[in-house]
């Protein structure tokens, strides 16, 4: 059985868990990190709530490595490159670390 931490629980329900369905993704900002959190990420759900979640680096960390913990389907270095796009496009504005 999986341990949810509290973030991972209600940000899996903020975004819905179901299979992904066509989302246009052309809206999230431009830049490193954007292709592999499509990929990884849309294996399990949708992220089209992502921009209305800011979060520290380390709660990003967080959030994604419990996503893996669940069965996330990415390397390491895939993870830390979704974490670095989560926190400069979707961080919080004065906790830029």
């Amino acid at each position: 059985m999986f341990a949810w931490s509290g973030a991972a629980a209600l940000l899996v329900l903020a975004l819905g868990f179901t299979m992904p369905a066509f989302a246009d993704y052309e809206n999230f900002p431009a830049g490193e990190g954007k292709a592999t959190l499509i990929k990884v990420c849309t294996q399990c759900h949708d992220i089209e709530s992502l921009p209305r979640v800011r979060y520290s680096r380390p709660e990003w960390a967080n959030l994604v490595y419990s996503m893996k913990d669940m069965g996330a389907d990415g390397t390491k270095a895939e993870l830390e490159s979704i974490i670095d796009y989560l926190f400069k496009s979707f961080g919080k504005a004065d906790k830029k670390e």
